[in-house]
């Protein structure tokens, strides 16, 4: 029942994570996409508005969620794995890896760990498409994520 118990925590976790990011992304997507262009050319752009009018009036309205397919995929992988691993790493590192000994020397080596090994897969798994994500919103033409695919 134990099993269950915590299978079932991971699962609602993953959830959460992923209704969290399909809640919020619609509103914080522009906001995004202002920001990464303003990054991206600061010297050309001296204030808010003039990110805003050059988004709108070069891709118009959806200009402003250019990107947020792969900005979405990424946001909701990472919300899928990061809170089951942040749960479940610890112990599979306390009663699995480490020993008894270095556990009590050492108690805080199981989320020194854990924070590697989310850092590693986010390396892995979430930097390309977090690459994609800038290339669709600081790209001066409108692409497809099909195109940018075929392309590159």
């Amino acid at each position: 029942m134990e099993k269950w118990d915590r299978n079932t925590q991971l699962l609602i976790s993953a959830a959460i994570g992923v209704s969290r990011t399909i809640g919020g992304l619609p509103l914080e997507h522009p906001f995004d996409t202002i920001r990464t262009r303003w990054q991206a050319n600061p010297a050309h752009y001296q204030n808010f508005l003039i990110v805003v009018r050059e988004i709108y009036m070069s891709k118009g309205f959806l200009g402003f969620y250019s990107g947020a397919i792969p900005n979405t995929t990424r946001r909701a992988i990472k919300q899928i794995y990061r809170w089951p691993m942040m749960l479940f790493f610890p112990n599979f590192y306390r009663d699995h890896i480490l020993s008894d000994c270095i556990c009590q020397n050492y108690p805080r080596l199981p989320k020194i760990l854990t924070g590697l090994s989310i850092a590693n897969f986010e390396v892995l798994v979430i930097n390309p498409f977090e690459r994609l994500k800038v290339w669709l919103m600081t790209s001066p033409k409108r692409i497809s994520v099909f195109e940018f695919f075929r392309k590159h």
